[in-house]
């Protein structure tokens, strides 16, 4: 008996997106900055050591982050009662991070009045090594050799002396530091008949290779008979150059012990003391060079006339030229002649403090008379206020395998954009105002940020993947693109098409495609804006989401402001679209004696992802297998991948393409892609049929559905339902 089957095919199309972009490897750079001086802060003050105490501890407003980085300047004065050398003559220096220390030689009734300078840098603008040395009584030096090593031609000693001398005399702590090599200071007093020793604190300055800072240091005598000496130096910048000295003095008197420094000329130093007199000082100076666009240094010299009460506390106030920024940016260096033979010490020394940013303040004991007469030579050395950073204008543009950029993705700056496609490489362009400091060249280390800004703003983002901003790596969401010509770190080839800011002079600095970066290409004056290039790509980021941008320094610091955030969103869900001829075939009725063969069923499949898409084929069969079920007689027809024969039981496809379309091809999987009496086999899971490595328009696949019976197939009516999928890569 002939078995009548009735088949019938019912095809779904569901459609889905899958898009992705291979990884990539990190790429790490490491951006060297040029010393910023504008980190460096100083903390001052005054203090007293109190009547019948001996030291006295100041503790810092702000604790020191680390102390081989910071340095210590010290003055002491006060009235008669402390004219012993061991009264009056203080010694300091940094006791921790939170604590300076200041000591003198005895305790006395009387209180001795300092005022200090801490100098502190975070940059590596230099190192300090510090430590204390003895000159034994009848001893006029002594050394130590253990110091790590140090490039003299780049050091400096600064030094603070205290005595056990009782006797009312400066001479045996006035004291030098000089390195006679790389690992050896030498500490001299200019009296060696003394029978009090002397403690000499030291600080030896060290500034960095890169630090900019340049040193000359010399000795010179200042001899009986004259007033002063003149000494002359390798020409330097005045205003950013600051002259240290100290002295020893042979003699014991108020002008014999105070001398005055004065940098006169870029090449010209001078040494004075007050008269010319049968005696003799021996000045240990270094003169320190900043380097352009950092350190300002002013200087002058005014004159004290005596008047008020002697034995008072006298202060003059001498306005400052030019406004400080803050009083933490700066410090004082004084140095005086005196009138006056006699040995009411210590009314020869003053001490000094800022007490606004116009105005500073000279104290010291002695006032009345002609005898108080003195010059007072002073130097204000401040350290540039870090510049304000506005994140200020950008644009977005294609990607160039070049410096240059390529087509610009808006009709204007500061507007933001979509992305064409999933994986695109695209360009950004960004300018960073500077406020009114300069920023040297390769002065500040920055980096790149990114957040999905979710349900909030680039400014306060909310709920996104990352939520908050993340440093941009080559392997985040947005990451770097590494194009394969110019290098990270190259100088950008400029547009006329690139963001503008307010008329200002742009600075254009590098290509980028990795944190960390400079401003390697020039310095950016206070109210220029710089340019950067960044070189970025959707690194399988999700479709339709919103990202921001902006830069901050290395450390992760904020700028100052933000006037825009560039912003762009990534591809929606590439387009894909299938169609069926017909969504049910029939085979009629079947016959053992031959193979049969349904109306062909063609799918139409348009997908706009550049990766292309893939159709797939899954079959619901019957009782968990593939094939033609006949549910009344729980009967299968299984579908397996085979040559089908007239008289056996089997089914399956054959799939092929046409030549209408466009765009990429379509390639039919090999288990489908059969002729004559050849089928691929089905399965209940899906498998692949066709797929494109490209975008395509209107490409089609022709299913031909086979299948034949046995002689003792049961009868009755079988059917089959298959899902046709197509998703892009």
């Amino acid at each position: 008996m002939t078995a009548i089957k009735k088949i019938f095919i019912f095809l779904f199309v569901f459609i889905w997106i899958f898009s992705g972009h291979a990884p990539i490897q990190q790429k790490i750079r490491e951006a060297q900055a040029a010393v910023n001086w504008t980190e460096c802060r100083t903390e001052g003050g005054e203090t007293a050591i109190p009547a019948s105490q001996s030291s006295a501890n100041v503790t810092l407003a702000t604790a020191i982050s680390d102390v081989s980085q910071a340095f210590l300047l010290v003055d002491s004065s006060g009235n008669s009662g402390v004219s012993g050398g061991n009264d009056h003559m203080v010694s300091g220096y940094i006791a921790n991070i939170t604590t300076l220390t200041f000591e003198r030689g005895g305790a006395v009734a009387t209180a001795a009045y300092v005022t200090y300078s801490l100098v502190e840098c975070f940059n590596d603008e230099f190192e300090v090594q510090r430590g204390e040395i003895t000159i034994s009584a009848g001893s006029s030096s002594n050394s130590y050799g253990g110091l790590a090593v140090v490039d003299t031609n780049r050091s400096m000693v600064v030094v603070s002396a205290r005595t056990a001398d009782t006797a009312a005399a400066e001479d045996d702590s006035l004291t030098t530091g000089e390195l006679t090599d790389s690992t050896t200071i030498l500490a001299e007093r200019d009296i060696s008949a003394s029978t009090a020793a002397t403690y000499m604190r030291y600080e030896v300055i060290e500034f960095s290779a890169g630090s900019g800072v340049s040193i000359q240091t010399n000795e010179v005598s200042l001899a009986s008979g004259s007033a002063n000496v003149t000494d002359t130096i390798t020409p330097v910048a005045p205003s950013r150059t600051w002259l240290y000295c100290s002295w020893g003095a042979a003699f014991v008197g108020l002008r014999q012990s105070a001398v005055g420094c004065e940098l006169t000329a870029t090449d010209t130093v001078i040494f004075y003391r007050h008269a010319t007199g049968t005696y003799t000082n021996r000045i240990r100076y270094y003169v320190v060079e900043f380097p352009q666009n950092g350190v300002v240094v002013q200087r002058s010299s005014t004159t004290h006339s005596g008047t008020g009460s002697d034995g008072v506390r006298y202060d003059k106030d001498i306005t400052i030229p030019n406004a400080i920024s803050a009083t933490t940016k700066a410090f004082l260096f004084v140095t005086n002649t005196t009138q006056g033979t006699g040995a009411a010490f210590p009314r020869n020394k003053w001490i000094e403090q800022f007490t606004s940013t116009t105005n500073m303040r000279l104290s010291n004991w002695r006032a009345n008379t002609s005898n108080a007469n003195a010059n007072i030579y002073w130097q204000v050395i401040e350290f540039p206020q870090p510049p304000a950073f506005d994140q200020s204008a950008y644009r977005w543009f294609e990607n160039n395998n070049a410096t240059q950029i390529g087509t610009a993705m808006t009709a204007s700056q500061d507007a933001t954009t979509t992305l064409a496609s999933a994986g695109q490489q695209f360009r950004l362009r960004i300018l960073m105002h500077v406020g009114t400091s300069d920023l040297p060249s390769s002065g500040e280390n920055f980096k790149l940020q990114y957040v999905d800004k979710g349900m909030g703003t680039c400014a306060v983002p909310s709920g996104g993947t990352p939520s908050v901003y993340t440093d941009v790596t080559t392997g985040t969401t947005i990451a770097f693109n590494d194009n394969a010509t110019p290098a990270d770190g190259d100088a950008l080839t400029a547009s006329s098409t690139d963001p503008t800011h307010s008329g200002h002079t742009i600075v254009n600095q590098t290509y980028e495609e990795a944190n960390n970066f400079l401003n390697s290409q020039g310095t950016i004056q206070g109210g220029q804006d710089g340019k950067w290039d960044f070189a970025l790509i959707d690194n399988s980021a999700p479709v339709g989401t919103t990202y921001c941008f902006r830069i901050v320094e290395s450390d992760g610091t904020e700028l100052s402001s933000y006037s825009v955030y560039p912003e762009i969103t990534t591809a929606a869900s590439a387009s894909v679209s299938c169609s069926v001829s017909a969504t049910t075939t029939s085979f009629g009725t079947l016959s053992a004696g031959g193979i049969s063969t349904a109306t062909n069923v063609t799918s139409t499949m348009t997908c706009g992802s550049a990766a292309g898409c893939t159709l797939t084929v899954q079959d619901s069969g019957g009782s968990g297998n593939p094939g033609l079920w006949n549910a009344s007689a729980s009967d299968i027809i299984l579908s397996e991948t085979a040559t089908l024969s007239a008289g056996t039981e089997g089914y399956g496809i054959q799939a092929a393409t046409s030549s209408g379309g466009s765009g990429g091809l379509l390639a039919i999987s090999p288990v489908y892609a059969k002729s004559g009496n050849d089928v691929g086999g089905l399965s209940t899971t899906p498998l692949v049929l066709a797929s494109s490595t490209a975008a395509i328009t209107d490409r089609e696949v022709i299913v031909a559905h086979k299948a034949a019976i046995s002689p003792i197939t049961a009868s009755g009516s079988y059917a089959d339902t298959i899902t046709y999928s197509c998703v892009g890569n």
